[in-house]
């Protein structure tokens, strides 16, 4: 890279992003083994216990945390908080799982709880 093209890139502002994997079928406690192992994140939850994972998501129910996360690839930049990865991944779910709800088949025998 010639010192040109250095100047440009930092002028144009860009960002490195990096990939964390959301393996569907893993546990949260999963991701959160890979969130404390990632590079340059920045760790703001204090331990592992699901209440606080519950806690920090403002989440209602600390006990319906597990299966509440998208499996994807999470693209992050440097000092995006481990928070910040987990409650992109928590609304896509919920927007998905809303979704399919609302077009499900109706008379179906089934109830939901909507406050989350």
């Amino acid at each position: 890279m010639t010192v040109r093209e250095m100047l440009e890139l930092l002028e144009s502002g860009k960002e490195a992003q990096f990939p964390l994997r959301f393996v569907e079928g893993m546990r949260l406690s999963d991701y959160l083994k890979q969130l404390r192992e990632a590079p340059y994140i920045r760790h703001t939850l204090p331990d592992d216990d699901y209440a606080t994972v519950a806690q920090a998501l403002k989440l209602a129910h600390p006990e319906w945390v597990e299966g509440w996360f998208w499996p994807d690839t999470w693209m992050y930049t440097a000092n995006t908080s481990d928070v910040a990865i987990l409650k992109r991944a928590h609304q896509k779910m919920v927007k998905a799982v809303d979704t399919v709800w609302k077009g499900r088949a109706e008379g179906l025998p089934i109830k939901i709880r909507t406050n989350w």
